[in-house]
């Protein structure tokens, strides 16, 4: 793997050409691009450098994560008109094949605020679209897997998941997360090889080389407050919580509870405290975190980044600093394995 942080300006033969030059040449090329750029520029000027066989998938990105020289933090600037992108390539050694599905959502309600359709019927639509591709290895987990990217505005993370394991052709496990983009929320994009879309997922299904392994690390840099609450109401496609259970199990705002939980007076010294916070569900013991992405005092709702079930536990998380947690969970990850030469980070 060799990986560059660039400016929009550097994209060209004599800083690309170094960079694909890896073991037996690039076989993949993953980009993550400041939401600043022209996607379609930044596409083109990479393709007409990157040898033909290889294949490029970019994504918008609100804060592209790397440790550039001089830099002691994983996070880098997020700068207005930054215009950088984040390239990163895997070499034909390691990666014996490939295959690129792209998965058109059908989420034109959930754009405008609407539920026109049911969850099973989103998730048969994505199912027909997924039964359209025919992968052409064979696929085993100790081998392959998949990097997942999402429209981030999409509202359809948890939909396309669901659809990729009912569909039952795919035993491996999906990587990935979704395009990010400008924090006014109107616009993130994907580039699959070929174009840059919007209302798409595209899976890229990695085969590896028999000499090579992969290994998934999943950490949190949080702990549990002891504070929990059970979700009243609930809408999952819009992903906003209403109401929960308060102490004598009446349905109270949830406003109000972080409120009194957080001793804040206002919606405005809410938003503050709740910096140093956050939320997860439990699922097998495990924490998943639920991000607030709003607090919509207008209509006395929470908006979060993905969706949650009226009747979930919602944890309150502190959060810690994110070096010695991650450090901690990378030397755990470690043990007993080669040192790993590379790895893509969410």
């Amino acid at each position: 793997t060799k990986v560059e942080y660039l400016s929009a300006g550097d994209l060209d033969s004599a800083h690309l050409t170094p960079l694909f030059e890896v073991a037996g040449g690039p076989a993949l090329v993953i980009g993550y691009v400041s939401p600043d750029n022209d996607m379609d520029s930044v596409a083109s000027s990479i393709k007409r450098i990157l040898p033909p066989n290889a294949k490029l998938i970019l994504l918008s990105t609100s804060g592209e994560l790397c440790r550039p020289a001089g830099s002691r933090t994983l996070y880098c600037t997020a700068d207005e008109n930054r215009r950088r992108i984040l390239l990163q390539v895997f070499s034909r050694r390691m990666i014996s094949d490939s295959y690129i599905m792209t998965i058109p959502l059908p989420n034109d309600d959930l754009r405008h605020g609407r539920v026109d359709m049911s969850v099973t019927d989103r998730v048969k639509k994505m199912e027909q679209e997924i039964s359209k591709h025919h992968i052409p290895f064979r696929m085993n987990v100790n081998h392959t897997f998949s990097l997942l990217y999402i429209d981030g505005l999409s509202n359809c993370e948890s939909f396309v998941m669901q659809a990729f394991y009912q569909n039952g052709m795919f035993p491996i496990p999906f990587i990935g997360g979704s395009a990010g983009g400008k924090l006014d929320f109107l616009d993130t994009y994907i580039y699959n090889d070929s174009q840059v879309l919007e209302n798409v997922a595209v899976a890229v299904i990695i085969h590896t080389n028999k000499d090579y392994r992969y290994g998934i690390l999943k950490t949190q840099a949080v702990e549990r407050t002891g504070t929990r609450f059970e979700v009243e109401n609930a809408n999952s496609a819009l992903r906003y919580i209403s109401t929960v259970a308060g102490r004598d199990g009446e349905p109270i705002s949830f406003i109000e509870a972080l409120k009194q939980e957080l001793h804040c007076s206002s919606v405005s010294e809410l938003n503050t405290k709740m910096q140093d916070y956050t939320f997860a569900t439990e699922i097998k013991g495990e924490n998943f975190i639920r991000s607030i992405s709003g607090i919509d005092e207008a209509n006395d709702r929470i908006n979060f980044f993905c969706d949650i079930e009226t009747g979930e536990y919602l944890y309150l998380m502190r959060r810690m600093p994110l070096e010695p947690a991650l450090q901690k969970a990378v030397r755990e990850f470690n043990e007993g394995k080669p040192a790993p030469f590379g790895a893509i980070l969410n």
